[in-house]
This record gives structure tokens, C-alpha cells and sequence, in this order.
């Protein structure tokens, strides 16, 4: 089974197409500084379209939704702006319209795994379908590699259906 998860970001924006333990693909988008969020969502959502989606068309999506942010950092109470939970929320929303059938999955833990497989380990392979935009990260890619196994866990579980079949 054919799962793409997609890690929307204020500033990255991850996307991993997996069959099963197979990385199939795996990109980052990078927002422009001078571009608006609501601008930049609809050009995400169009990249990720026509750039991925289009080319598994048996896939299930998964997206990363968003959750009320903790305000504990190392155990100590800060002070949150909350630009990047909205600006995340705002693709999210984007991602969903798209994708109506997409399964969302909570975060937490997503890109954090202790083993990923070795094309998002270190050094983009030349080999690897996608691209990284320029950006100085992977954990965009490695989130979006949980987030389609979730979907696949999930749809094996039963717990969600596997509406492509």
C-alpha cells in the first residue's frame, strides 16, 4: 500500500511517499521570505499536487494536523508566539481542502523515530525522487515518513478505511 504523508510547516513543508518500508520520494518546500502565507499555501498545495500526488494516484494522504501548542520548553514555562502554530494551521487547512479524504494525524513524536532509512539520513542521494529546496533539513521529510506510516498502521488496524481499494 501506497501512503504519501505530508508535515505542512510555517516555513518547511515535508512530504514522503512510502510503500510499506520503501522511500519512494521525499521532498521539502521551503516558503520564500516575501511571499504570504495564504499565497504560499496555495502554491504548496499546487507543488505537492502536481509533484507528487499526481504521480501515485492509488496513494492515501496523510497530514500532520495541529494540536494546542505546550508551553513548557525543558520543563520551564515560555512565552509562545503564535505565528507559526496559525501560519501551520492555515496549510493545513490548505492541505485538507485539497485532500478531503485525507486521514490527519495527530502530532507528536512524528520525525523523532530512532531508525528512518538511509535516503533521509545525512546527504540527499542523487538517486532520490524529490527535492529539498535548498533547506538546511531532512526532519521535515522524516516527519512526513511517520505521518504515511500512520496512515498505514492505521488503515491496517482497521481503524480508518482504505477508501483506494
Amino acid at each position: 500500500m501506497i501512503t504519501i504523508g505530508i508535515d505542512p510547516g510555517a516555513k518547511y513543508t515535508g512530504v514522503s511517499v512510502r510503500d510499506k518500508n520503501e522511500l519512494l520520494h521525499s521532498s521539502t518546500y521551503v516558503k520564500p521570505d516575501d511571499v504570504n502565507i495564504v499565497a504560499w499555501a496555495t502554491q504548496v498545495v499546487a507543488k505537492v499536487h502536481e509533484e507528487v500526488v499526481l504521480l501515485y494516484p492509488e496513494a492515501r494522504v496523510g497530514i500532520e494536523g495541529v494540536t494546542v501548542p505546550n508551553a513548557y520548553n525543558q520543563g520551564k514555562l515560555t512565552m509562545l508566539s503564535p505565528k507559526y502554530i496559525i501560519f501551520t494551521g492555515i496549510l493545513v487547512g490548505a492541505f485538507a481542502n485539497q485532500y478531503p479524504d485525507a486521514v490527519i494525524v495527530r502530532p507528536g513524536k512524528n520525525g523523532s523515530q530512532a531508525v528512518y532509512p538511509a535516503a533521509l539520513s545525512g546527504r540527499r542521494p542523487a538517486t532520490l525522487a524529490g527535492t529539498n529546496a535548498g533547506a538546511g533539513t531532512r526532519n521535515h521529510e522524516k516527519s512526513a515518513w511517520d505521518i504515511a506510516g500512520e496512515v498505514e498502521f492505521l488503515i491496517g488496524q482497521g481503524q480508518i478505511l482504505d477508501q483506494k481499494k
